[in-house]
């Protein structure tokens, strides 16, 4: 069995872009924002962005991620022992639901979903339906983050998009459309003509 010995993640670090969202809201809402987080583990973004000042609602539907225990072969240690917890734990809401389940009226200034659209027990799901209850989240001047990781961009095409998100490329063509006449995302194109999707 593996153990991790320190009190951070198994998961790894978090993702260099959500530090940058969260520089982003301080200084737009003066440090008061709220953020939803999905599908995160062992609270692998939720203790982060709660250290950064948000106010979090973290989503996670199985319980051993939260109350510690073991997953396949890795020592899952609980968010409650985790490093820097108790400072921030006035801060965190968590929910042992599954969020795309769960019927949610909540808007947030910041949504971050990270590979929750994929996660095998949302699967079943359809996916058009996880997406909007995902917009459906956003306030109105909120921003989401999905599929712009890496370089703060999206540059998947249409095509590509359908296939991973198992809708035809028309959907995808909609939905984009809707996301940009909505000041939600930019559409930027290089020189070779590839299109690089980036969230307001």
């Amino acid at each position: 069995m593996i153990r991790k010995i320190d009190v951070g993640s198994v998961f790894g670090n978090a993702q260099r872009t959500s530090y940058e969202y969260m520089k982003l809201l301080n200084n737009k809402k003066n440090g008061d924002f709220k953020t939803l987080v999905i599908d995160d583990k062992d609270g692998l973004h939720t203790l982060p962005f709660a250290n950064h000042g948000s106010k979090v609602v973290m989503y996670e539907p199985n319980g051993v991620y939260i109350n510690g225990g073991i997953v396949d072969n890795i020592n899952i240690t609980p968010i409650t022992n985790r490093k820097d917890y108790n400072k921030v734990k006035d801060k965190i809401e968590i929910r042992i639901k599954n969020f795309y389940e769960t019927r949610v009226s909540e808007k947030y200034d910041f949504v971050y979903c990270y590979r929750s659209l994929h996660e095998k027990h949302n699967k079943k799901i359809p996916m058009k339906r996880k997406i909007r209850k995902l917009l459906s989240s956003v306030k109105d001047d909120g921003y989401i983050s999905l599929l712009c990781h890496q370089n703060g961009y999206c540059y998947a095409t249409n095509s590509f998009l359908g296939k991973t998100l198992k809708v035809t490329p028309r959907t995808i063509t909609r939905l984009i459309r809707e996301l940009k006449d909505a000041n939600l995302i930019t559409i930027s194109y290089t020189e070779d003509r590839i299109r690089r999707i980036y969230l307001v």
